[in-house]
């Protein structure tokens, strides 16, 4: 029972304490994870009491762009998928001291840009599968705006 406990303890805290090892996380599907304190202050070239000062000003984005296979009769053409959100977060304390920001998931999605209906592209053309899938999150402070994350799969 002992180890029992003990096994569910270590799950349920330690994605906690990523939150201390200064990695950044972001859900794609969600729009929750954490942007560490550090990774701002490099972002901005601000110091550590600056970043204290202008944490309530930081905000965050999100934007995908989508490659999709179009199908038509003589081959295939491919098409984008575009998505933008803004991204909700609190600021994140461990131990009493600010170490970052919890991302809340997504608010209101801002825009999302769908490719023509296939059978203009093409005769006949139909949808595929998506072959491409690229993404950032940014941080807005003021007029700045800095890539936090991004990266791309191949689903």
């Amino acid at each position: 029972m002992n180890k029992l406990l003990v096994a569910l303890s270590v799950l349920v805290l330690w994605p906690l304490s990523l939150r201390g090892d200064g990695v950044a996380q972001f859900d794609t599907v969600t729009g929750e994870g954490f942007v560490p304190k550090s990774d701002i202050q490099v972002a901005f070239d601000l110091t550590n009491g600056q970043v204290k000062r202008m944490s309530d000003s930081v905000t965050f984005a999100f934007a995908e762009k989508d490659t999709v296979v179009v199908n038509c009769k003589k081959g295939t053409l491919e098409a984008f998928v575009e998505f933008g959100s803004n991204v909700g977060s609190t600021l994140a304390y461990s131990k009493g001291q600010f170490v970052g920001f919890d991302l809340t998931g997504f608010v209101e999605p801002g825009w999302v840009k769908d490719p023509p209906p296939a059978e203009t592209l093409c005769s006949g053309g139909t949808f595929g599968q998506i072959t491409e899938r690229q993404f950032t999150l940014s941080a807005v402070l003021g007029d700045q705006t800095i890539v936090i994350l991004g990266g791309g799969i191949t689903p």
